[in-house]
């Protein structure tokens, strides 16, 4: 991570690189990494993902069945399309990935259908109400579809919910903590 221009510190941080679609290639080599070294017990894995990295992770779990839980926050699915995409999210992607038709060809390699029904880890969709991208409705149906799928729902979160932390961060701990111990 390299820090913005505009940075005032390290939450202002940004990847230099580009989003990269088979991201669940990237976590599993992590976990294999973890895990052969004995950092991380092999039967306690649990991802947390937020944003684009709540896709990556249920993308991430549905490949990788040593993945014991997932908690997404503000999660897209299905990804939006690059005509649907807010213009802060075109213009996002659009330099992260260094032009719009790599930006496009991003967007579209992230549409997997049938994600959801791959997912048979727990899963815990944490979600703003006055999130946009992707809208509260957006986060019902991903719960509602995945095989162990839950809602958080937060009145009032924006995208992040930075503006409700203390209304679902320690929950998601606690919750992803319990996973990791009992895988319920």
């Amino acid at each position: 991570m390299s820090p913005s221009p505009r940075s005032t510190g390290p939450a202002r941080a940004r990847s230099p690189e580009p989003p990269e679609p088979a991201y669940q290639q990237v976590t599993s080599a992590v976990i294999d990494c973890l895990t052969a070294g004995g950092a991380v017990d092999p039967d306690r894995v649990v991802l947390i993902g937020l944003s684009l990295g709540g896709l990556y992770a249920m993308r991430s779990a549905a490949a990788d069945r040593r993945i014991r839980a997932v908690a997404t926050v503000s999660g897209p699915y299905p990804m939006p399309t690059w005509d649907t995409l807010p213009p802060f999210a075109v213009d996002t992607l659009t330099i992260r990935c260094g032009g719009a038709d790599h930006a496009r060809d991003v967007i579209a390699a992230l549409a997997q259908p049938g994600l959801l029904a791959a997912v048979h880890q727990a899963l815990l969709v944490v979600s703003g109400g006055a999130d946009e991208l992707p809208p509260p409705a957006q986060a019902r149906h991903i719960a509602a579809t995945a095989p162990a799928g839950e809602l958080l729902l937060v009145p009032g979160g924006d995208h992040l919910l930075g503006n409700t932390r203390w209304q679902w961060l320690d929950r998601t701990a606690d919750w992803l903590a319990e996973q990791a111990r009992t895988g319920r």
